[in-house]
């Protein structure tokens, strides 16, 4: 099986610069039936050689991370040209509605209230997704409420999402601590692309230091 790719897609080449691997986003432009081409990507504002016959290609379909190995059919300093890998050449990395990864930093918060935000807190993010995330509280908070938490994924400034607490469970009763999970909701579809971005680099990173 492979996935399907539809112009515009956001997916990474694993392309090297300097005798190093490294990660490049980029975008699908065509979609044929046999081959398809994606922007060429650049750095320091130059095109990224491509001088192999076959590239890494990583992407997300259907809450799964693939990894296709795509023969280079041509290269432009626009775009390069990749023909559709045999099913050998198609990896399926890890399968679930969002893909999430283990990332635990301290965060701030607010509970949403009805006309203002309640007053600021500090808790733990525990996991990261393009949907959600789990969150360690000191604080017992009721299925249902609203929490903007600011999320620190790349970039000069920490977004602001708002999550709606759909489950919870004590960690540590005694001590007051509870674990949360959130769905994020009224969160425009930029940021939560940048999320998933972010999610799906630290995911790839972990299974190349794994292999």
């Amino acid at each position: 099986m492979v996935p399907s790719l539809t112009p515009n897609q956001y997916v990474e080449l694993v392309l090297t610069v300097q005798q190093v691997p490294r990660q490049f986003g980029t975008r699908v432009r065509e979609v044929g039936t046999r081959q398809f081409t994606v922007a060429r990507p650049e750095c320091a504002g130059e095109p990224v050689p491509v001088d192999t016959q076959r590239v890494e290609l990583n992407m997300a379909w259907r809450g799964v991370t693939w990894v296709l190995y795509c023969p280079v059919t041509g290269v432009t300093p626009e775009r390069v040209y990749l023909a559709f890998p045999p099913a050998e050449g198609v990896e399926r990395v890890q399968r679930r509605r969002d893909l999430r990864v283990v990332f635990r930093t301290p965060v701030n918060y607010e509970v949403v209230g009805e006309h203002d935000s309640g007053p600021t807190g500090q808790g733990l993010l525990h996991d990261l997704s393009g949907g959600g995330c789990l969150l360690v509280l000191d604080e017992e908070l009721a299925v249902g409420t609203l929490i903007r938490v600011h999320v620190g994924v790349g970039g000069p400034t920490a977004l602001e999402v708002v999550g709606k607490v759909v489950r919870s469970a004590a960690v540590t009763p005694k001590d007051g601590t509870w674990l949360f999970g959130l769905e994020f909701v009224k969160i425009p579809e930029r940021d939560r692309e940048r999320i998933i971005k972010f999610v799906f680099a630290k995911h790839l990173d972990e299974v190349r230091r794994l292999r």
